[in-house]
């Protein structure tokens, strides 16, 4: 609304009906508007709803955000636990390849075929040296059992 279109004290109103018309359909919208912003802020409730949702939405998005860092980072530890599990099984191959190596240069010859024999021999009768091993875990079982009595 213009400074000229407003009715001042002192001033004649406007000359048409036509413009006093318009004035007050001016008045009219401007004065709903205020009232609707007045309304707005008096509305306590409607007003802590609101920042409710707002905060609520703030804490949805940062929580999505930890749960993502979170992934990553989770993601970036297996990486790295894998790699490294992979180079210790690659040391521990390595050393165990060199301790074997080592053992076989320092133990004597006939103590290496005497070996050599016994696993042979073991290879051949593996079922009766199973069938052994199996009554002996049983006999050694039932003692334990009967021993807790």
């Amino acid at each position: 609304m213009s400074t000229e279109d407003k009715v001042r004290p002192g001033n004649a109103p406007p000359d048409s009906p036509q413009k006093l018309t318009e004035q007050i359909e001016r008045t009219r919208t401007q004065l709903g508007e205020t009232v609707g912003a007045l309304a707005a802020k008096a509305d306590v409730k409607a007003r802590a709803q609101e920042k409710a949702a707002d905060a609520r939405q703030t804490i949805l998005e940062a929580g999505g955000q930890v749960k993502d860092q979170v992934t990553s980072r989770t993601a970036k530890v297996k990486d790295r636990v894998t790699s490294g599990t992979a180079k210790v099984k690659d040391q521990v191959t390595s050393r165990t390849a060199q301790a074997a190596a080592t053992v076989r240069a320092r133990t004597p010859e006939q103590v290496q075929r005497a070996a050599q024999r016994a696993a042979d021999g073991a290879r051949r009768r593996r079922a009766p040296l199973a069938a052994a091993a199996a009554g002996a875990l049983l006999v050694g079982w039932l003692i334990a059992r009967l021993r807790r009595r």
